[in-house]
């Protein structure tokens, strides 16, 4: 097994902008984990890590990667929508089905549905609300 020699590695020169926005990134991700470990309920933190991850070169990597898979590309260039859960529908399945606790838990937390508008104009801006999703 070849070992890394520490005295090789030369560290990435960024410009100042893109190093800024590094460290921004890294702060706000780190105050979002800290927040989800020390506090409960609190949705906002998972938002804010979320969107960080989300607008990461990781992601960018990750939703490459996601296309060498033939099937998920055909969904990823014909724009696949998942249909939007009907709760009222979910409501009237046997109260022991996956559906029913579904939708029972949903009313019961006072979810309500928001669908923000989300302009799509790569393949990178479609798979990121979709990875929200999931």
């Amino acid at each position: 097994m070849q070992t890394l020699n520490p005295g090789t590695v030369q560290p990435i020169n960024y410009d100042s902008e893109v190093q800024r926005q590094l460290n921004f990134q890294f702060l706000t991700a780190m105050k979002a984990f800290f927040t989800l470990m020390t506090t409960e309920g609190n949705l906002d933190a998972v938002d804010e890590l979320s969107s960080i991850l989300i607008d990461s070169r990781a992601f960018e990597l990750a939703a490459e990667a996601m296309q060498t898979d033939p099937d998920v590309a055909l969904l990823i260039q014909e724009r696949y929508n998942p249909p939007v859960h009907d709760l009222e529908q979910l409501w009237q399945y046997p109260p022991d089905s996956l559906g029913y606790l579904y939708a029972a838990r949903l009313k019961q937390s006072g979810f309500e549905r928001i669908d923000p508008e989300i302009i799509i104009n790569s393949d990178t801006t479609y798979i990121r609300p979709l990875a929200r999703i999931v």
